[in-house]
């Protein structure tokens, strides 16, 4: 599958249900702030459709007429009514209309997404209407609307539905959508949005099978540290760093947290933030990860807030206990287990524990070999971009 994180994809349960509205708004705000949007409408005609309009019925037939695997429209007139017309009028740099065949979808993704690079640059923000285009790209975000009380799904939202990062409810149209559309923003060449979780990160480790601390690597020209606050800044309300290195750490303008006893591993690292943090729900993650699956967090927030621990299982019972969520109401359980046990996991079974199965292979750098690893593997893959 595709990886383009410079692409917002917006997916919908129905008809009018605020697509193009969303669409627009985000054109807006990155035009204000002075960047260049690409806006894209991919229409998917289905190998079966018999000629009927990919909308229902007969429709005017410019999508049913197409006689090619895809056909990649540059629109230019901003003053019909027609959604890429509007993203146009919105302030959009450029915006293209895409008719593919379900079994041509790949191949059609692969020729916009060349032609983007092409006429404007590799990582331009994108914002496209679609949802078939999830089944062979992995976006940067990927939004699915609805209608308040809609209970009719369209069958090309439910092939995707488990992949969204956020559903959000158009409430009607004076009241918009449930969801604060300024807590999505475009950084580091890639979409995010802010939840209401704070994040901890571990960098309190003693490196020993490093021999040096990990913390200080350097990963394109930041440190581990740096990196990951720069990746994750983004997605939180409040980052926090659990580490005893106070002083040194200062410069980061972070809250650091000390552990109030040593000797504890993580464990006291997480109860100590987790007391301080200004959020029920925290996402915990180990510095030690080069480049965190963003879209996992965002699957593992999704999660309903219910559960006290959120936590990845993958190779039949492997967890990740250092790239979990973990609610406050935890703390006396984390408290107990620091009497008895080193091991996160140790708590687990006292409280309501959701295990999320997912084939992700975890990378750390706990080594110099892996450190070398991750520069040549980062290396190899900067240079397929560049190509």
């Amino acid at each position: 599958m595709l990886k383009v994180n410079n692409l917002f994809l917006i997916g919908a349960a129905d008809r009018n249900v605020g697509k193009t509205e969303l669409a627009c708004t985000l054109i807006k705000n990155e035009t204000q702030n002075g960047r260049k949007v690409i806006g894209v409408k991919v229409t998917t005609i289905k190998d079966d459709s018999h000629g009927t309009c990919p909308r229902g019925g007969k429709g005017c037939g410019v999508c049913t007429s197409l006689s090619e695997d895809f056909c990649l429209t540059h629109e230019t007139d901003s003053s019909n009514s027609k959604d890429t017309s509007r993203m146009l009028r919105a302030g959009a740099s450029a915006v293209y209309w895409l008719r593919v065949r379900e079994k041509a979808l790949k191949k059609g993704a692969l020729a916009l997404l060349e032609k983007i690079k092409t006429s404007h640059c590799p990582d331009v923000s994108i914002v496209c209407e679609s949802n078939s285009l999830r089944r062979v790209i992995e976006p940067g975000l990927f939004f699915i609307l609805n209608r308040s009380n809609n209970a009719n799904i369209k069958n090309s939202c439910k092939e995707v539905e488990r992949f969204a990062d956020k559903k959000v409810t158009l409430l009607s149209v004076e009241q918009g959508f449930d969801f604060e559309l300024n807590r999505i923003s475009f950084e580091n060449n890639r979409w995010d949005f802010r939840t209401d979780a704070s994040c901890i990160i571990l960098a309190g480790g003693k490196s020993s099978r490093m021999g040096e601390d990990k913390t200080k690597l350097k990963v394109n020209g930041l440190t581990l540290l740096e990196s990951s606050i720069k990746q994750l800044k983004p997605l939180f309300s409040e980052i926090l760093i659990s580490s005893n290195n106070e002083e040194e750490l200062s410069y980061l303008k972070l809250p650091v947290i000390k552990d109030s006893e040593n000797g504890h591993g993580p464990l006291m690292g997480i109860y100590n933030s987790l007391q301080v943090s200004k959020s029920e729900r925290n996402f915990v993650i180990a510095c030690d990860i080069p480049e965190p699956d963003i879209s996992l967090i965002y699957k593992l927030l999704s999660i309903d807030s219910s559960f006290d621990v959120v936590i990845p299982r993958h190779d039949g019972n492997m967890l990740e206990p250092l790239f979990a969520v973990y609610s406050k109401n935890t703390l006396p359980f984390i408290k107990e287990s620091i009497k008895t046990s080193k091991q996160i996991r140790a708590f687990f079974d006292k409280v309501n524990t959701c295990y999320i199965d997912t084939d992700l292979n975890f990378f750390n750098i706990n080594t110099s070999n892996d450190y070398n690893l991750f520069l040549e593997k980062k290396a190899v893959d900067e240079s397929k971009i560049a190509r």
